[in-house]
């Protein structure tokens, strides 16, 4: 404990008065999560030109733990999903947090080989996370540069996740390590060297027996068993600040890759290929691809409590030699949802201008793009209003015999743009945002006749079937 506290204050005798240094000890006191409040004080000496610094600390709950439980609506289907969280704030004295948390969910789905067919809570989802921060550099704690940082964290993770569909059901097992750079108040980097999981998916004989009919590589092995073996690394830029009265701008940029050394290690010992024409890992394919990923967002501020904000986002994955036919299912693109095409559902757009009236798989692509302009504005002191387009799409990277029209082409990719459009409802009640869109599609991609695909002019039937209403509830700004 004393180790910690002196590593946080900056502020040492017989220095120089510093308001920086004042203030980074105070940010570095406050990140560690071992206290309630912190104050830091100066008092004048009698008789001497010097200062006498006072850091007064008032201890937080070490243990606490908290149980959830939500309601769920995907596309007309109700279910409940809840978490059970323990978190131990000083595990071994330094500041080290320690989180567990079981997540379970149950819901009802409709089946992919038969839509007119649901039944009760078919559907399950549940399993452990483990979540361990140290407040230091782990390892590389050494390095003359990081000691500069304020608050230095390693995070290391480990997880089970179980999923039970009415088609399939999946395993993930997940374990991660890295550090969070906090280089200064803006800047941030987050550095996963060592990022490991493994997939194990059983399908029912009717859902491999229907994947096996479409004769498709990419969506075959969006549901085969694999190993992914890579790292992440992003840049955050973020230059917004509480209560002022400026334009602000943030950028984040995200990198991952997965299976490369392991490539290239086998292919230096020659290790013999398997059935599938690729290399394995215990007798299971591993994931190689590499992907980037890029946000950005622009915040102008029109009043004291209205702004506008303007947001571009976008990415591309490539799958690479040793599963060349797709990217995991996990690592893919997709759009809809609360926090993007608000006016379609999630995965139900693209790629491309591809539809499928059954809706029979996720909608994903190795490609997405992706604009938005919202409006917000106050009703009252805690009701706010907004207005918003959504713009975007994915698409594939490869020509795909089923998923017809979504390749990315140069020459055709802008008319396969989808526009959407609509109004939210935010309850601003401090601690958090509960927000309420209503959104409608403007222009359709999926509508096969190119220059006829907005909602002007469309019949009844046309727009029930292409231009639904979308509700969407969520927690927090989508952006």
């Amino acid at each position: 404990q004393k180790r910690v506290l002196k590593n946080a204050i900056s502020i040492k005798k017989n220095t120089l008065y510093s308001k920086k240094l004042a203030e980074d000890s105070y940010r570095r006191l406050s990140t560690l999560g071992l206290f309630k409040s912190v104050a830091i004080t100066f008092d004048t000496l009698s008789n001497e030109n010097l200062v006498d610094a006072t850091v007064d600390l008032v201890a937080a709950k070490t243990q606490n733990f908290t149980l959830t439980i939500d309601g769920t609506n995907n596309e007309g289907q109700f279910g409940m999903e809840g978490s059970m969280n323990y978190l131990h704030a000083n595990l071994f004295h330094g500041g080290e947090r320690f989180i567990l948390s079981f997540k379970g969910g149950l819901e009802s789905q409709l089946l992919v080989t038969n839509n007119n067919e649901s039944s009760l809570f078919n559907t399950v989802e549940l399993g452990p996370q483990l979540h361990v921060l140290i407040p230091k550099y782990f390892l590389i704690n050494q390095l003359k540069k990081l000691k500069q940082h304020a608050n230095g964290r390693t995070e290391i993770t480990a997880a089970v996740n179980f999923q039970k569909r009415p088609d399939f059901t999946r395993w993930n097992q997940e374990l991660s390590f890295g550090w969070l750079f906090h280089e200064n108040k803006s800047k941030t980097w987050h550095i996963n060297p060592i990022v490991l999981s493994a997939i194990n998916i059983d399908k029912t004989p009717e859902f491999s027996l229907q994947i096996d009919s479409l004769n498709d590589k990419l969506i075959a092995a969006s549901f085969q068993d694999h190993i992914i073996a890579g790292g992440v690394y992003s840049f955050e830029y973020n230059g917004q600040q509480k209560d002022n009265y400026r334009n602000e701008f943030y950028f984040k940029s995200t990198f991952e890759c997965g299976g490369g050394m392991l490539y290239q290690f086998h292919q230096l010992i020659n290790k013999p290929l398997n059935s599938l024409n690729s290399y394995d890992v215990l007798g299971i394919r591993y994931a190689h691809f590499q992907k980037l990923f890029l946000d950005m967002r622009y915040y102008m501020p029109l009043t004291e409590r209205s702004k506008l904000v303007y947001r571009l986002a976008g990415g591309m994955g490539i799958p690479r030699a040793n599963l060349r036919e797709a990217l995991p299912f996990e690592k893919s693109f997709y759009s809809g949802g609360a926090n993007g095409m608000r006016a379609w559902k999630a995965r139900s757009l693209g790629p491309g201008s591809y539809y499928d009236s059954l809706q029979r798989f996720d909608k994903i692509g190795d490609i997405q793009v992706e604009g938005n302009l919202e409006l917000r504005f106050p009703f009252s002191s805690w009701v706010e209003g907004a207005f918003f387009v959504d713009m975007g799409n994915v698409w594939l990277l490869r020509e795909d015999s089923i998923r017809t029209q979504g390749q990315f082409r140069k020459e055709s990719f802008l008319n396969e743009i989808a526009i959407g459009s609509g109004l939210g409802l935010r309850l601003n009640l401090d601690f958090f945002i509960i927000r309420v869109d209503v959104a409608m599609p403007i222009k359709n991609p999926a509508v096969s006749l190119p220059n006829n695909r907005w909602v002007f002019g469309k019949s009844t039937a046309e727009r029930q079937q292409f231009y639904p209403v979308q509700f969407n509830l969520g927690i927090g700004y989508p952006f």
